[in-house]
């Protein structure tokens, strides 16, 4: 088996979700899968994304059906809300 194949194995185990982490954020084993479509019915045709976020209103998500990434960091823990509001509107512009 190349090298190729066994990262694919690998990325492919680390983004199937097992655990429920709040509506729309699923947890693999590293990376989280974003359902955005779970946060309202009028984001179901959004893309789910893969990456993680952080406390601060980081977030890291990529979408592999058109290989975008998007990378937001608002740096303040009271912002969550307003992070992903902005992950929304940057997720609806590009689609």
């Amino acid at each position: 088996m190349n090298c190729r194949c066994r990262l694919a194995a690998h990325r492919a185990k680390m983004v199937q979700p097992h655990h429920r982490f709040h509506r729309g954020l699923w947890y693999g084993l590293g990376m989280m899968e974003l359902r955005l479509g779970e946060f309202s019915w009028f984001l179901r045709n959004l893309p789910r994304c893969y990456g993680h976020i952080g406390v601060l209103g980081t977030h890291l998500w990529f979408d592999p059906a058109t290989g975008c990434s998007v990378v937001i960091n608002v740096g303040d823990t009271g912002a969550m809300n307003r992070s992903f509001r902005l992950l929304i509107r940057l997720m609806m512009a590009v689609q």
